[in-house]
């Protein structure tokens, strides 16, 4: 019986990069294990910059012992200082573990604009090793959003609800993953990149059919055309859904503990008490309050201070 090459296509992208299964709290591996030192951040995500990449970091397991004491807020002086000088800084700073000034400089560059996966996995590291879950779990669900096949990040991502005080809830698998591995593995910006892909790979196979050429008669451009115009409504229905979701769906990361959720700004009895780190929705903000949807599905009211959107 042959095989679709579309099943096999599926498949086989299925398969790749796929992320280590492991419970990491039960495998005994920490986040310096798939972290290491800060990474190089190249800067040709933000569109006034030139691509910069900074060279010499290694990855190695040291310093990864936790800060128990409370973060403090550290200045730095960045005027004047161009991006990649900040870079180095802060990679500097985080490899001798002053995380204070890490995340100053980290942050720094957010200010400017930077949007960058290399930069919130940075930063997200720094917030884990500081103990700030609720800012870990927040940088790093960003930078999953960038880099959503990115095993390190999704890697400490896991690892860092371990240390959460609620527990999350935990997706179960669907039959439906394997066909929608496309949608779920790529990230928004990936997703219209092959959307214009596939439409050059279309527009090339109609004019050779237009054209007459010799391989259009063969079995093997009947499958190659099929598979391509799959993949294309495929893609088609992702971008639609993805475009849908970023307009009318946002999602936010608690980042206090003890965060009291209400009915009603006003309302004196608390529904339940929410702490760092758990991810809810975001409905609306106004005059100071978040109205969220819990993970359990129950509306509420917090101060607006308490969460931070994805």
């Amino acid at each position: 019986m042959r095989a679709s090459p579309l099943l096999l296509f599926i498949v086989l992208l299925s398969t790749a990069g796929t992320v280590r299964a492991e419970d990491p709290a039960s495998t005994g591996t920490d986040i310096a294990s798939a972290s290491g030192g800060p990474r190089d951040i190249t800067l040709a995500d933000h569109p006034s910059q030139e691509p910069i990449t900074l060279g010499g970091m290694t990855k190695t397991s040291e310093g990864a012992d936790l800060q128990k004491k409370k973060p403090r807020k550290e200045e730095v002086d960045t005027h004047g200082k161009k991006p990649y000088e900040i870079i180095r800084l802060a990679n500097e700073a985080y490899e001798h573990d002053q995380l204070e000034k890490a995340e100053a400089y980290y942050t720094a560059l957010l200010k400017r604009g930077i949007r960058n996966g290399d930069l919130y996995f940075n930063l997200a590291n720094t917030y884990f090793r500081m103990g700030d879950f609720g800012h870990a779990v927040l940088y790093y669900e960003k930078a999953s959003r960038l880099r959503p096949r990115d095993p390190d990040i999704l890697h400490n991502l896991e690892y860092t609800k371990t240390f959460l005080i609620d527990t999350p809830p935990r997706d179960k698998p669907s039959s439906l993953d394997a066909l929608l591995v496309l949608h779920n593995r790529t990230s928004f910006n990936e997703t219209f990149r092959i959307l214009a892909l596939l439409n050059f790979c279309l527009v090339l196979i109609a004019v050779s059919r237009r054209l007459g050429l010799r391989f259009t008669r063969s079995v093997y451009y009947g499958y190659v055309r099929g598979v391509l115009v799959t993949l294309f409504v495929l893609q088609v229905f992702s971008a639609g859904v993805k475009v849908w979701q970023r307009e009318n769906i946002h999602e936010g990361v608690i980042l206090k503990d003890s965060v009291e959720a209400k009915s009603s700004p006003t309302a004196s009895d608390v529904l339940v008490e929410i702490n760092s780190g758990t991810k809810v929705r975001l409905l609306r903000v106004r005059n100071g309050f978040a109205y969220i949807r819990l993970p359990n599905g129950i509306p509420a009211y917090i101060p607006e201070t308490d969460v931070a959107e994805i």
